[in-house]
């Protein structure tokens, strides 16, 4: 056999020609064949006559994986017989035997056998039989399915490995594939792929391939497979709302597929994790169908600063797919709440240019647990004070006829919240005021007037005195 593989012989026409040629004495005293091989009288006596023998081949229509044997069919038990081989007609001067190696030989060569019987040292004439080499069909080794283990979501396309003793034919290979339904329904579709819309989970299929290298096909290769339930994939996982506090319901929005419909339901665990600082941690746990809606996680499962995420996992009822884990999201700070501002004014009555003004915050409230704090903005005719950041504000920034409110904002050492304007307190008139009087004359009559005159007299209004 051809040291290059497995190959079908196929039947062809016979070219097997023998030739038969007596030797006869010659009366010159020498005898020559077309070797140049001569015999005297006294090698072969004059009218000495050898049978040329008739000679076969074992295999008249040999391809290329075929060894040649040539053998004489009515061989004489007294004579020896002598063998050569040509190819395209030249003398092949290193094999001297009944058989060629297949080794030798290629598609299309013509090989004639040359075979001479000697008996006493006298030869015959050659007898010679010839025969063409013909194709040999290719053949395949292996058939390669990808994907290897084909679910109904995937389309299957096979290839083949192919072997051919005639490697001149490597251009031409080819493969016909047909592929055969054989539990599920009974379709037949050809092609080298088979299209994941004519096959279903559970269905057993075969492919079947058939080479050919141009001039013939080769023995046809099969391979049976199933196809198997397709995996469910969760897509995507949304956390939202994306920049959450510790007072925000979180909720999942879950993408999930099943290709095949396998499964009756496709079914999903959600785990919510929490980490703290330690690690994330199992908090809750939701057993959902993918159609029911988007899970929820309550705030009061986390706090500020925690990362929160989720870990989503789908099953059609025959197959578990692979975990999902969702990106994490860190929760923030949740601003403080009050419920209202008031004023008091120092000293206690009217509000004039002489009273100094605090803003007091009430119903400071924070979910994060922060300590209280506040900030104030003082407003004069609704327009915030430059600058009145204190708690305090003083008559240096109202007039009289202002109306002044102030909010207390509620402040957690990080954010602020919403304040509550306080009610409008309105500056009322200050009263003058007069830092002495001046009597003339200083040394007044008994009986005379006194003009009194007052002295350093200011309004805080700076209304005229």
């Amino acid at each position: 056999m051809a040291p290059w593989g497995p190959t079908r012989i196929v039947r062809g026409p016979v070219l097997a020609v023998v030739t038969a040629v007596a030797l006869v004495g010659c009366t010159d005293g020498t005898d020559a064949d077309k070797d140049g091989d001569t015999a005297s009288d006294s090698d072969t006596g004059r009218g000495v006559q050898i049978d040329t023998p008739t000679i076969a081949f074992a295999n008249p229509s040999p391809v290329t994986s075929d060894d040649l044997v040539v053998s004489v069919t009515d061989p004489d038990p007294a004579a020896s017989y002598r063998y050569a081989w040509r190819r395209d007609g030249t003398l092949i001067d290193d094999v001297a035997a009944p058989t060629l190696p297949a080794a030798r030989t290629r598609k299309g060569q013509r090989w004639t056998a040359e075979v001479r019987a000697d008996i006493g040292g006298v030869s015959s004439s050659p007898a010679t039989a010839s025969v063409t080499i013909g194709n040999s069909p290719p053949s395949i080794t292996a058939i390669t399915l990808d994907p290897a283990a084909p679910s109904s979501a995937e389309d299957v396309y096979a290839s083949a490995t192919i072997t051919d003793p005639d490697p001149e034919d490597s251009d031409a290979w080819d493969v016909s594939w047909t592929w055969q339904q054989l539990e599920g329904g009974t379709r037949t579709q050809p092609g080298e792929f088979l299209s994941s819309s004519y096959t279903q989970a559970g269905d057993r299929w075969k492919i079947v391939g058939t080479p050919n290298d141009g001039d013939d096909d080769g023995e046809p290769m099969e391979l049976e497979f199933d196809i198997e339930n397709a995996v469910p994939v969760v897509n995507s996982v949304t956390l939202s709302p994306g920049q959450p506090l510790t007072s925000t319901t979180l909720t999942a929005t879950i993408s999930a597929s099943d290709a095949d419909g396998g499964g009756a339901v496709l079914a999903l665990t959600v785990e919510w994790y929490v980490d703290s600082g330690s690690g994330g941690q199992l908090v809750e746990t939701d057993a959902i169908h993918a159609a029911s809606g988007a899970p929820t996680l309550a705030s009061s499962a986390f706090s500020k600063g925690d990362s929160v995420w989720v870990v989503v996992t789908p099953d059609d009822g025959i197959d578990t797919g692979t975990a999902f884990q969702s990106p994490s999201l860190t929760i923030g700070n949740t601003p403080p709440q009050s419920d209202g501002s008031s004023i008091t004014v120092d000293p206690a009555g009217d509000v004039t240019e002489a009273s100094t003004l605090t803003c007091t915050g009430s119903g400071f409230a924070d979910v994060d647990g922060d300590a209280a704090g506040w900030q104030w903005v003082w407003y004069r005719g609704g327009v915030p004070i430059s600058g009145a950041v204190s708690e305090t504000l003083t008559g240096d920034d109202f007039s009289k006829g202002q109306v002044v409110t102030c909010e207390a904002v509620p402040f957690d050492g990080t954010l602020t919240g919403l304040g509550t304007p306080s009610s409008g307190l309105t500056v009322r008139n200050t009263p003058p005021v007069v830092g002495s009087i001046g009597l003339s004359p200083s040394e007044p009559a008994i009986d005379g007037s006194i003009t009194a005159t007052p002295l350093d007299a200011f309004d805080a209004d700076q209304d005229p005195i």
